[in-house]
């Protein structure tokens, strides 16, 4: 009879620890594959209310095999406390998601250790209930190593400068003799021999009144 008891409040206590709105629950992490040392790698938490009453996000709980090369920077929404209970780092929120809802966390790691990390994310509500998350891979590198600019190429440019105008042209003054007189113009006559080119040309010679010759 006392074993029999005993087996109903074992089954009693497991009734009642049965997590009423985890059907409810879907939580899905966002990671980049991979982060130098040095850099953050930032994740996104998804979490999805389909049950039909509002719930209340309040811990998540980060495993240690994913915090052996990545260092927990910060959360958002913040954090308002942290601990660190057994193999896990509790960080406490308040992340309360509507029913047929959802709600994004951002989770920020340093990279801090070389190598591949993966792990555990638990997501805690109100009730005490939670559901586990897998957190992909992230894999941390040496950061890649500082280039030089390159230099400034010597090339000719490919601007053709612009072609002068010919001689002569509309805008342009008209080309010079070595004594710095103008070109004489073509219209003017060429002066004529033992003359002085501005010397008035000599007058016909007159002819004189002849009578018609008789018959």
């Amino acid at each position: 009879m006392r074993l029999i008891k005993c087996c109903g409040l074992l089954l009693l206590l497991a009734g009642c620890s049965t997590p009423k709105q985890l059907s409810g629950l879907r939580a899905e992490v966002l990671a980049p594959p991979q982060v130098a040392v040095g850099q953050i790698a930032r994740l996104q938490l998804l979490v999805q209310n389909t049950g039909q009453q509002p719930i209340k996000v309040t811990d998540l709980d980060f495993s240690a095999a994913l915090l052996q090369g990545l260092t927990l920077v910060q959360v958002s929404p913040p954090a308002v406390s942290e601990a660190k209970l057994r193999d896990y780092l509790v960080e406490t929120i308040n992340l309360e998601v509507p029913a047929g809802g959802e709600a994004y966390v951002t989770i920020d790691l340093l990279g801090a250790v070389e190598g591949r990390y993966a792990g555990d994310l638990d997501v805690s509500l109100s009730n005490f209930h939670f559901v586990t998350v897998k957190v992909p891979t992230i894999t941390v590198g040496n950061p890649p190593p500082a280039t030089e600019p390159a230099p400034a190429s010597s090339a000719p440019s490919d601007e053709t400068p612009p072609a002068e105008p010919p001689a002569g042209s509309a805008g342009e003054p008209s080309p010079t003799t070595a004594a710095g007189d103008a070109t004489p113009s073509a219209a003017w006559p060429a002066p004529l021999s033992g003359r002085a080119a501005d010397s008035p040309p000599d007058p016909a010679p007159a002819t004189a009144d002849r009578p018609a010759p008789g018959p």
